[in-house]
């Protein structure tokens, strides 16, 4: 009996030629950086919508990483990653064509819009867990993403979750790592995309900025100082780690994954951490546990009432 075989259609070319997209709406501006909606357009395969980041490389003082970071996500190859179609220069502007999945804006600023006081539980454990998976084939192919937060997660248009390198969104600070200025205004600093913290970044300090996200989508902008104060992260006017484990990393460089607005706002609405959650937290910040490792937590094993109830609310956000 012959054998059927069912081929997939080619995958789509996106050349390096701007004559082939064309640029819409500015959809973010910044000093060094501009996101658009556009269109990839080709007379055989049609139209389809992209986004492209076009970013101004003389303003770029880490451009080894800024290419690091388009490399991985171009060969990266997983549903909870954001891809790179590709990327090409134009008279000094780099051009990075990508899927239109952070065309929604990132978690962390839906957070600072919506949900002050931290996402719904299960709408936690939903981008948690398919951030973890995201984590998991990255740690597997001996990559690492250098800046987990909520700033580089998103929801697709499916709904998804995407996590993304942080040189694919529109945190500008990256761009200007010594600019402290911009950092106080936002209230959300990146310092530890410096050069002298990826260093020593690896696979266990990943691990620890998950823990920091899980307390950013649970509190909201509201963490309590005594959960700081618990794993010590806080220490006069800093957030610091636990130096004698992460390599004795200066304290300031691990400032800003929390992007939070006050922390000990003493009116805010008290939450209480479920216990697996703060199984996996404590983990994280205090413990050395791999991604798969945590895949086996409870809290992760336990089934989700449903896709669908987990991220109805913040789709109604995002209308």
């Amino acid at each position: 009996m012959e054998e059927i075989r069912s081929e997939l259609p080619p995958a789509r070319k996106y050349e390096k030629d701007r004559t082939q997209y064309i640029l819409e709406a500015a959809m973010v501006t910044g000093d060094a950086a501009a996101l658009y909606s556009a269109k990839h357009v080709t007379p055989e395969e049609g139209n389809v919508t992209v986004l492209i980041k076009k970013i101004d490389i003389r303003k770029v003082q880490d451009v080894l990483y800024l290419t690091n970071d388009i490399h991985n996500a171009g060969v990266c190859d997983h549903d909870n990653i954001v891809k790179v179609h590709c990327s090409f220069v134009i008279d000094g502007e780099l051009w990075i064509v990508m899927p239109p999945s952070c065309s929604r804006g990132s978690i962390r600023a839906m957070i600072h819009s919506t949900f002050r006081h931290g996402l719904p539980e299960e709408s936690v454990r939903f981008i948690l867990g398919e951030t973890l998976k995201a984590l998991s084939y990255l740690h597997g192919k001996n990559k690492v993403h250098r800046s987990i937060g909520a700033d580089c997660v998103f929801l697709d248009e499916k709904p998804s979750v995407k996590l993304s390198f942080l040189y694919l969104t529109m945190y500008e600070d990256h761009l200007h790592p010594g600019d402290s200025a911009a950092a106080l205004r936002n209230l959300i600093v990146t310092p530890e995309l410096t050069p002298e913290f990826r260093r020593d970044h690896d696979k266990a300090t990943d691990i620890w900025m998950f823990g920091l996200l899980a307390l950013e989508l649970f509190y909201g902008d509201n963490i309590p100082a005594s959960i700081l104060l618990e794993f010590n992260l806080y220490r006069h006017e800093s957030i610091i780690v636990q130096q004698t484990r992460k390599k004795n990393l200066p304290a300031s460089k691990f400032i800003g994954k929390l992007g939070f607005g006050s922390c000990f706002c003493g009116k805010s609405k008290k939450r209480i951490l479920e216990q697996e959650l703060g199984e996996v937290i404590d983990a994280c910040l205090s413990r050395d546990p791999t991604a798969d490792q945590l895949m086996e937590f409870d809290y992760f094993r336990r089934p989700l009432i449903s896709r669908g109830d987990s991220i109805r609310p913040l789709l109604k956000a995002l209308k």
